[in-house]
């Protein structure tokens, strides 16, 4: 987890994820979705934060190179039972 990550936002609930691990760039496209917004009880501001949140929790499960290049959060919380409840303890309203 000590590999260096970068979030910029694209519109429309999109980001693009860049993590420096090892010796090359890994990028993926995150896109926020309104069902896991709400389930996270997580409002438009917190949207990077959530994304950024999903982030530290995919990489506590498998390697940044490792990661989809569309990573969807609706796809995530179907994969990941845990995913909505570490995701929202990180928020700081959780």
């Amino acid at each position: 987890m000590s590999d260096q990550c970068d979030i910029e936002p694209l519109g429309g609930h999109e980001y693009l994820v860049r993590v420096h691990h090892r010796s090359e760039v890994v990028e993926s496209r995150f896109q926020a979705t309104d069902r896991v917004m709400a389930d996270l009880k997580a409002g438009a501001r917190d949207e990077r934060r959530v994304i950024e949140a999903t982030m530290d929790f995919l990489r506590e499960k498998k390697s940044a190179d490792e990661l989809p290049q569309l990573v969807d959060l609706d796809d995530v919380a179907a994969s990941y039972d845990d995913y909505v409840d570490a995701v929202r303890a990180k928020l700081p309203s959780g």
